[in-house]
């Protein structure tokens, strides 16, 4: 073997060792920018839901109506299709999120309470037949119409004014 082949030998093991390298650090970058995305993911959906909670304090009464059945006059009915949309678009925000990796299924099932509360009752239910289903994707619609079939509101607007009465 001469000089010079062993010399491309020894650069060939060199190039290939830096290759390997150089793959080890991006995978390291990778998985570290995955959790960056993740962490700005949770904070964006804080912040929407912290959004949406100053919404709810702003219309406390007409989220006490939800579940009521007395007429909603057109500026409530107004009023509560902004906040069902806010609302929607928090779950859109995080399925998309979910199906990009970035939210595990188990905390993606976990936000559709939110949904079930607001549009599993007959009043939200209404509102989703005739306005929102119109909204979105048809597989995120498809997806929400399975949980409205599946799940239960705890009617959490209730239970948020009435924990503290007498037993």
């Amino acid at each position: 073997m001469s000089n010079i082949e062993y010399v491309a030998n020894i650069a060939e093991i060199i190039g290939a060792i830096v290759v390997v390298i150089t793959l080890i650090y991006l995978t390291i970058q990778l998985r570290q920018n995955n959790k960056l995305l993740q962490s700005a993911s949770r904070r964006a959906m804080m912040e929407t839901e912290n959004n949406s909670l100053n919404q709810a304090l702003e219309f406390q009464e007409l989220l006490r109506k939800l579940s009521q059945s007395e007429k909603l006059s057109e500026k409530e009915q107004f009023q509560l299709s902004i906040i069902f949309i806010t609302d929607m678009e928090n779950r859109y925000f995080e399925y998309l999120q979910y199906k990009n990796g970035l939210l595990s299924e188990q905390e993606w099932r976990a936000r559709l309470f939110i949904a079930v509360e607001n549009h599993g009752i007959k009043r939200g239910r209404r509102w989703w037949s005739k306005v929102g289903r119109n909204l979105w994707p048809a597989e995120f619609v498809e997806l929400i119409d399975g949980v409205l079939r599946d799940e239960t509101p705890m009617e959490m607007y209730q239970q948020f004014s009435d924990w503290d009465e007498k037993d």
